[in-house]
């Protein structure tokens, strides 16, 4: 009977160690997308205006 409810709160310690790690993760992805994402909108919007201004003399 010891050995049954170690066995679950064992489970139950490695399901909600997984849990946290993906929560980790994922939110360290959607960071990392993010910043890449407004690194390459930044990286447009300075061709455009080096375009424009290049265009314009």
């Amino acid at each position: 009977m010891e050995f049954d409810s170690l066995f679950w709160w064992n489970f139950w310690v490695v399901i909600q160690v997984l849990a946290v790690a993906g929560i980790v993760l994922a939110f360290a992805l959607f960071i990392r997308w993010g910043t890449r994402k407004s690194a390459i909108l930044e990286s447009n919007r300075t061709t455009e205006g080096h375009g424009r201004a290049g265009a314009g003399t």
